[in-house]
């Protein structure tokens, strides 16, 4: 058969075989063709994987932040202002079974010199941190301190990562940091002790935020993330683009996302922290609002030029399948918020490292207690109305696979997957909240007909809420007998989320 007489006859099958509640929008792909989905996860971040689908949305799921932060600025030479700027500012060091975390503070050096400071803490559980004594620089006559990096020449703003890749064991340890418009690279062997590559700056005429990826094996290049200048950003704050062979020579930066008519006429994009999972790049790209908008680089010290404005930041959800086209979740909903008023993050939330953290991400950030401007920063690091106004370090937390689900509430809903190949996978793994609801499914072949043994009579109904829920079937434990066919996933829920589905091999 012809394959567009092949796909009509299977919409006609569909149309005429399935309930009522399967009526759904039909998505205009070529239906005779499977795809391969590979060993990740799949993510709901869109419709990308689906046919159709019916009675559900697109869930954005907030995490939860703990209420305190988990480091604080309390050291002299942290002054109450800490904070991650970017990404990566955490890793877990599986070669040295603990937790790094480089981070910013901004404090006044004798003699009364305001200076950029990179310092360093570790933890053994992500949640504890403490802060070592590396006696490398002297703070007030002191080395009793945990800095390994005193700023303010080509050391402002830093992300580190460290490169499993790199032959040369002391450039083990990169960094992009900034500086008077420009990026500079540097080197280390342990992440303590730096040294800047005698070539900088690399890239020049960039803003003062970046963040970078890890090497990435899929595009083979290291991914940088940074701010135009003001004439390419055309007066806005946008996201650029940046890649390199060897981290030392990178491309033009090209700008990949600005706002645009949906977006409040005030916002800009101030930064944006990029990760690889599950085969997707996921964006968490800061909002600043600064309503009524005001012209950029207007003084931001001058007063008069702010008061009124909102100058409050927060974090949206953007993810890309080839690092460079981003599409922003849902409905641009807020995926971490602000604190409550009296909160200590009330000001601005910039989600910097998600890690992977058993059956949760752990997405470490920046809060802080005042606004973006000048007169709100002024009161950092002194008590005001009873509490002390600071930058620090927070932590929230999200389940596995948590960004975005697909969501049915009473009436039901179905989804409908595109043609793909089984494979060698034996097994259906579901990560799912069905606990106050169900979840059935059902695999259908090419012409979207139940097959015997799969159907979703036969399915053992999933009435739990689990990130690793075992799809089984009365007389199929799992998916041998269809090893090597082009198979469909009907999804039916109620009162339930779906955040994503995995076909696992044998063992």
């Amino acid at each position: 058969m012809l394959p567009h007489l092949r796909a009509w006859s299977a919409f006609l099958l569909f149309t005429l075989t399935a309930p009522a509640l399967v009526v759904a929008q039909v998505v205009n792909r070529d239906t005779t063709k499977p795809i391969e989905l590979g060993a990740h996860r799949q993510l709901f971040l869109d419709d990308a994987l689906l046919e159709s689908r019916h009675g559900l949305t697109h869930v954005v799921h907030q995490p939860v932040k703990l209420p305190k932060p988990i480091i604080v600025g309390d050291q002299p030479w942290e002054n109450w202002a800490i904070y991650p700027h970017g990404s990566p500012c955490v890793i877990w060091d599986a070669e040295d079974k603990i937790y790094k975390m480089w981070y910013q503070a901004y404090s006044v050096v004798p003699p009364q010199k305001e200076r950029y400071i990179m310092c360093y803490a570790t933890s053994v559980d992500g949640l504890t941190w403490q802060k070592p004594k590396l006696g490398l620089f002297d703070y007030a006559g002191t080395r009793e301190n945990n800095i390994v990096v005193m700023g303010n020449t080509q050391w402002a703003l830093t992300n580190v990562i460290k490169d499993p890749h790199e032959k040369d064991p002391k450039r083990r340890y990169k960094s992009l940091s900034w500086d008077d418009g420009a990026i500079a690279v540097a080197f280390s062997p342990d992440g303590i002790h730096w040294e800047l590559h005698p070539g900088n700056p690399v890239i020049r005429g960039t803003g003062d935020s970046h963040n970078i990826l890890p090497y990435d094996e899929t595009l083979g290049k290291y991914v940088g993330y940074l701010r135009p200048g003001r004439e390419q950003g055309e007066g806005k704050r946008v996201i650029g683009y940046s890649t390199s062979d060897d981290f030392v020579h990178w491309s033009p930066i090209e700008v990949i996302l600005r706002p645009d008519a949906l977006d409040p006429v005030g916002d800009q994009f101030y930064q944006m922290p990029v990760m690889r999972y599950e085969g997707n790049y996921l964006g968490f790209l800061w909002i600043y609002h600064n309503a009524p908008s005001w012209p950029w680089p207007r003084d931001i010290f001058d007063r008069r030029n702010l008061r009124g404005s909102e100058q409050t930041l927060d974090t949206q959800l953007t993810f890309s399948r080839d690092s460079r086209n981003f599409v922003r979740a849902g409905q641009r909903d807020t995926f971490l918020a602000v604190g409550a008023p009296g909160s200590w993050d009330e000001g601005m939330v910039e989600v910097s490292t998600v890690i992977p953290h058993g059956d949760e991400l752990w997405i470490y950030y920046a809060g802080s207690t005042a606004k973006h401007f000048f007169e709100d920063l002024l009161n950092l690091r002194q008590e005001v109305d009873g509490r002390r106004w600071m930058i620090g370090i927070g932590l929230a937390k999200l389940r596995r696979d948590g960004f975005v689900s697909l969501h049915a509430g009473d009436a039901g809903g179905m989804a409908l997957t595109r043609l793909f190949s089984v494979g060698a996978a034996r097994q259906l793994i579901l990560n799912a909240d069905a606990g106050g609801g169900q979840l059935e499914v059902e695999v259908v072949d090419e012409y979207l007909k139940p097959i015997p043994g799969f159907t979703r009579a036969e399915f053992r109904s999933i009435r739990a809420d689990g990130v690793s829920l075992a799809g089984r079937w009365e007389k199929n434990a799992d998916l041998a007998a269809l090893a090597g066919r082009s198979v469909r996933l009907r999804f039916y829920l109620r009162q339930a989320d779906l955040f994503a589905f995995e076909l696992k091999p044998a063992g």
